[in-house]
């Protein structure tokens, strides 16, 4: 629990062994070599979800414009 319930009562937080460090990124490391592929696909799907999340806007807008006509919406309504 990151916070405490009440005020006289403490939040208990882990331990962080700062030795296991290296050990740990070198085991990151090794996991990462051993799959190059992962190496390019992780960053070219967070490239196209931030180009899609960047689209979307733009996309929504376009299908919006092109079925506006079709309502026959008076010129008072329509901007």
């Amino acid at each position: 629990m990151p916070f405490a319930s009440s005020p006289g009562e403490s939040a208990s937080t882990p331990e962080i062994d700062v030795r296991a460090m290296p050990r740990v990124l070198r085991r990151m490391v090794g996991l990462a070599i051993e799959k190059p592929s992962r190496l390019v696909l992780a960053p070219a799907c967070a490239l196209g979800s931030v180009v899609f999340s960047l689209a979307k806007p733009r996309l929504l807008g376009a299908s919006v414009d092109a079925y506006l006509p079709s309502l026959n919406l008076s010129a008072a309504y329509v901007r």
